[in-house]
Order: structure tokens, then C-alpha cells, then sequence
């Protein structure tokens, strides 16, 4: 599988590094955010400091704190399989895009209950 072509602005980076006897061999975790809200997860490996394959872990986007689960999760099972990898670097790179919630709906006075017209005009 090619390295994957990472889509969007990167947020955070995983690099970690694996050297034992005749192996020496990188692998990156990216977390990149398409749109506002919208992010994926990828990973890429290979040889020390030639990263020439990989794949995207998300099949569809998710949300930031879905996207930060699964980067712990892969950064984690790399840390503890046999052939354990050491974090190398582990930053940030910009500040995720909070989502702007909806605007609410406004509630004319004339909707609301007596007992809550009474209520709001003791406050004002």
C-alpha cells in the first residue's frame, strides 16, 4: 500500500522509532482536520527516515475527540507489541476548529406563559 495522500490541515503528529538487531524502521500517526469539525487519522511507515507506505485508519471523518482516541490507540499498540516502538516526537501542530453551534431560535414574549411573562419582568 503507497503512503497515503493526506488531506486538509494537520493538527497532530506521532513520530516514533524502532531499532533492535538489524531492524530500523519509522512510523507516523497524523491526525489532519478536513473541515471545520471534520478530521481523519493516518498512519505511514518504513524505513528510518523514508516513510513510503500506509493508510487512512478512518473510513469516514469524525470528530476531534474520536480522532484523538484512535491516534492514543495506535500510538499505544505500537508502544506494546513485541517489536516495541519508542515515541519520538509527539505535537501539535495547530489548534483544532471549534465548530460553531447552531443559532437558536428566537422566542417572542407574547409565547410565553403569564407565570413566565410575571417571572421575567420581577428580573428586569
Amino acid at each position: 500500500m503507497p503512503r497515503p495522500t493526506i488531506i486538509g490541515t494537520l493538527i497532530r503528529r506521532i513520530d516514533m522509532h524502532h531499532s533492535s538487531a538489524g531492524k530500523n524502521k519509522d512510523y507516523r500517526i497524523t491526525i489532519s482536520e478536513e473541515s471545520p469539525g471534520q478530521y481523519r487519522v493516518y498512519t505511514e511507515h518504513g524505513p528510518a527516515g523514508r516513510l513510503n507506505q500506509g493508510q487512512e485508519k478512518t473510513k469516514n471523518v469524525v470528530s476531534y475527540s474520536a480522532a484523538e482516541t484512535l491516534a492514543d490507540k495506535l500510538r499505544d499498540d505500537k508502544r506494546n507489541q513485541s517489536d516495541a516502538y519508542q515515541v519520538v516526537s509527539d505535537r501539535m501542530l495547530a489548534q483544532p476548529t471549534k465548530p460553531t453551534p447552531p443559532p437558536r431560535a428566537r422566542v417572542s414574549a407574547e409565547s410565553l406563559s403569564p407565570a413566565s411573562r410575571a417571572a421575567l419582568t420581577t428580573i428586569f
